[in-house]
């Protein structure tokens, strides 16, 4: 009886033990889940804040390319402006005649001077589309470094990410495996303690058996000892009634 209470204790015990480490387990396995979950969100904000800088990417190089498009509009603009100053400097003369002679210096002048001043204009034009052009460039070039440091760093944080899920996965695979080898030894732990506790019942019961049959052959014994005293008790007080008659007789004779 002491050796099958002290196998339930310490079948009990190992239960109990299996239990706390697979409730741990659980937990961890519950700790990682909500880590990927986690990781899961970072990457889908991560992801968007990568469309978000794409689309303003995008939107940038549109307005570049709309700059671009209306210096090419001015470019062409202050060219149809040349042409159309000249024609109007043109149609502005007075057509020649004998008397008119002495003004053409004059004319001639006013023609030079606003030649003068349509080639300051297309200077300064030609002066700010190129600066203009020179800001589209550096315009371009910085927004090239930046979206490409951008893409960089984003593959860099999902590549990360992407490790630390796996990472993750594999953790959470280990765990399931190592709470299913738990499982299996709890199992195989709680089926060997049965066999024991079996096998004691068994010798209990045995031992039990034999200890009940020694009872029963000491109590046959005991009985068939107390049965021969009587008979024994019986002849001896057969034998004593029977020698007190004789002695009354006898003693009845001499009188």
């Amino acid at each position: 009886m002491a050796d099958m209470a002290k196998a339930e204790a310490q079948l009990g015990l190992q239960t109990r033990i299996l239990s706390e480490r697979c409730m741990e387990l659980q937990a961890k396995m519950d700790r990682s889940k909500v880590s990927q979950y986690d990781l899961f969100g970072q990457l889908e904000q991560l992801r968007a804040q990568n469309a978000e800088q794409h689309q303003q990417l995008t939107d940038a190089l549109c307005e570049s390319k709309q700059r671009h498009e209306e210096n090419r509009m001015l470019e062409a603009s202050s060219k149809d402006l040349e042409v159309q100053l000249a024609e109007c400097m043109l149609s502005s003369l007075p057509p020649p005649a004998p008397e008119a002679r002495p003004e053409v210096p004059e004319a001639l002048a006013r023609l030079e001077r606003r030649y003068v001043v349509a080639e300051a204009a297309r200077d300064g034009l030609a002066r700010r589309l190129k600066v203009l052009e020179a800001e589209k460039e550096m315009l371009k070039s910085q927004q090239a470094k930046e979206a490409a440091a951008l893409k960089q760093s984003i593959a860099k944080e999902q590549e990360r990410l992407e490790s630390e899920c796996e990472s993750y996965k594999s953790q959470g695979e280990d765990l399931r495996s190592r709470l299913a080898h738990l499982d299996a030894s709890a199992r195989s732990g709680e089926s060997k303690h049965r066999e024991e506790l079996a096998q004691v019942q068994d010798r209990g019961v045995l031992q039990l058996s034999e200890e009940k049959r020694s009872h029963e052959k000491l109590v046959a014994e005991l009985r068939a000892k107390v049965e021969a005293t009587e008979a024994m008790l019986e002849k001896a007080m057969s034998a004593k009634a029977a020698t007190k008659i004789e002695e009354e007789s006898l003693e009845v004779k001499d009188l």
